[in-house]
């Protein structure tokens, strides 16, 4: 399987009809977030993954696994 070199993940939605608590992608679905699930599908087949958020996104940085490009 070839793998592609990046992927982008547009996670910037309020998900304001979901409630004002947390973005959508932080959301739990099936014991997961929406974020880990889309990242759990494209790190099967890309390379690098970049998750576009905005800058008041509240993810602790895990600096291991990500680096913050401004």
């Amino acid at each position: 399987m070839n793998l592609i070199r990046a992927g982008i993940i547009l996670a910037g939605g309020s998900g304001l009809r979901l409630g004002p608590d947390k973005p959508k992608a932080l959301r739990m679905f099936g014991g997961t977030t929406l974020l880990e699930r889309a990242l759990a599908l494209l790190a099967v087949r890309v390379e690098r993954i970049f998750v576009a958020v905005p800058h008041s996104f509240p993810l602790v940085p895990d600096r291991q696994r990500y680096e913050r490009i401004d």
